[in-house]
């Protein structure tokens, strides 16, 4: 399963969009590369948009760093603000986007849901 897994992210075709893929994904996919043995390899980061990043800068107002992309959304990422909420499931709600709060968390629907948002922020952000 890693292994098909690991053909699409290191796919250079793929752009690599998720929420909170910085903050724990990244960490998760690090942890498979370990237990089954393989030299991890994080060349994929610089194809990948975390929503949770984009969700912080609009909200904020800060414009993407495009040529620092990956360091700009860590950067956005250690926003820590009163009140500043970039949930999924707020989020979907904040752009008018269907939601099932049961469903959350579960794999194949926050990736479809998670599409849904990338395809209202691109709109708002110049990426």
């Amino acid at each position: 399963i890693y292994q098909k897994f690991k053909s699409y992210i290191d796919n250079p075709e793929y752009v690599i969009v998720g929420h909170n893929l910085l903050n724990f994904d990244i960490d998760i996919e690090n942890y498979w590369a370990e237990e089954v043995g393989e030299k991890h390899d994080w060349g994929y980061l610089d194809r990948l948009v975390d929503t949770n990043a984009v969700a912080k800068a609009i909200k904020k107002g800060i414009k993407p760093d495009m040529d620092n992309f990956l360091a700009w959304q860590f950067k956005v990422l250690g926003l820590v603000e009163k009140g500043l909420k970039t949930n999924l499931g707020l989020l979907m709600k904040e752009y008018k986007l269907e939601v099932d709060e049961l469903r959350l968390h579960k794999a194949d629907y926050d990736i479809e849901k998670n599409m849904e948002l990338w395809n209202k922020q691109m709109w708002e952000i110049e990426i």
